[in-house]
């Protein structure tokens, strides 16, 4: 009886290239636009026929300067104003005579900045005593708007 002893051949051992794949490109994410915090401040006296406004002025205005335009149709004021400082004070409208119902609007903007515009509109009250008082620490419907970045007009949403 004859035995064999010869081992199994064995298979070459064959090397398959290695492939690298580069990562896929990210999308390149555009950091959203820095938007103007600015805040409004108003002095009044309230009338039995009309809202005295004694003061306005604008604080937390970017750095760098803003441009703020103000637009009064019954005060007759349309003004556009280059700010150059954080805070800044709006004599054209100090001292006017605003009737209920009647509205201004202030828009700062700043190239590259997502702009802001504040509305207000004075509330219908009464003439009674009781009436002044309840509308004295509150006479304005308020409303804040925003500009997209590039734009001139107020965005229905932000």
């Amino acid at each position: 009886m004859l035995l064999n002893t010869t081992p199994d051949p064995v298979p070459p051992v064959t090397t398959q290239p290695v492939v690298v794949t580069p990562p896929a490109p990210q999308p390149i994410v555009k950091a959203p636009a820095p938007r103007i915090n600015a805040r409004l401040t108003l002095g009044w006296t309230v009338f039995s026929k009309y809202l005295l406004l004694t003061s306005a002025a604008l604080k937390d205005l970017p750095a760098g300067g803003a441009t703020v335009k103000i637009v009064c149709k019954s005060c007759h004021v349309n003004q556009t104003l280059s700010a150059k400082k954080a805070k800044l004070t709006i004599s054209k409208l100090a001292n006017r005579h605003l009737k209920r119902g009647a509205s201004f609007s202030i828009t700062v903007t700043k190239p590259g900045y997502v702009g802001q515009v504040f509305t207000r509109t004075v509330k219908h009250y009464g003439k009674t005593l009781k009436a002044m008082k309840k509308v004295l620490n509150d006479p304005f419907n308020a409303s804040l708007k925003c500009v997209p970045v590039g734009s001139t007009k107020p965005a229905k949403s932000c």
